[in-house]
């Protein structure tokens, strides 16, 4: 069993890294081609330019994330996914991981691969987003690293831009990134809590149609009740090599 869940990573690695060489490739070159003469781009300038044209769709998607769906069901099924994760996100921890991976995966995808056409943006952002939740699932330690570099390259770029700091150096980007992944390292299941908590308030509020400032109200309530809630039931959080695996603390007698 092991042998074949090594030769299983072994080739969604390989299937990865060639997809990765790929959406570069792809991404530098509709860069380059959108200079109007026929000089050679420099890496980070076709970088910024694949970036800052990926930004309207991300926000188009984003904002069509944002609201409230026509369906009934689709609302019933919204308030069910966000109340099980805004008070027992600790208890599907891996799901969680998973999902965080395929989100990650989907950002980087599409900022790697620029397409006017809405159907190559989608498929860019599904096959991003599955190889993030496979390397998620079959590489748990990597993929929580590289989920922490990837929100601490956001956290120090926004910071940056909040207090006008910009341009920045790619090597506090880089800096901020490491941080970021060894901070979710060591506080995986604190960070866990927190952004079921947060993703579970999303998607009651949207559901319910209420102002976005009830996510964070809402998002802190869950916080106090998971964080209580594994103090009550004394839930011991223990990592195994890929997964995760919850232990009742029983007292010696």
């Amino acid at each position: 069993m092991d042998r074949l869940q090594n030769v299983v990573r072994t080739y969604w690695l390989a299937i990865a890294a060639i997809l990765f060489v790929v959406f570069n490739f792809i991404g530098f070159s509709q860069a380059v081609a959108q200079q109007p003469a026929p000089t050679t781009v420099p890496i980070v300038t076709g970088t910024i330019n694949a970036a800052a044209a990926t930004t309207d769709i991300m926000v188009n998607f984003f904002n069509r994330l944002t609201q409230t769906p026509q369906s009934t069901v689709m609302r019933v099924v919204m308030i069910v996914v966000g109340l099980v994760l805004l008070v027992a996100g600790w208890r599907v921890y891996e799901f969680v991981i998973v999902i965080a991976g395929a989100m990650v995966g989907a950002a980087i995808a599409s900022s790697l691969v620029v397409s006017p056409d809405a159907t190559t943006n989608l498929i860019v952002l599904l096959i991003g987003g599955v190889i993030g939740a496979l390397l998620s699932f079959f590489l748990y330690y990597v993929a929580v690293f590289l989920i922490g570099v990837h929100f601490g390259i956001l956290l120090t770029n926004g910071l940056a831009t909040t207090f006008a700091l910009q341009p920045l150096s790619p090597v506090v980007l880089i800096v901020g990134g490491v941080i970021g992944g060894i901070i979710l390292l060591g506080l995986s299941f604190q960070f866990l809590i927190i952004l079921s908590s947060l993703v579970g308030a999303q998607l009651l509020v949207v559901a319910l149609g209420l102002p976005t400032i009830w996510i964070l109200v809402i998002a802190v309530i869950g916080i106090v009740v998971q964080f209580g809630l594994t103090r009550t039931y004394h839930y011991d959080f223990r990592r195994s090599r890929r997964s995760v695996v919850y232990r009742r603390r029983t007292s010696e007698i």
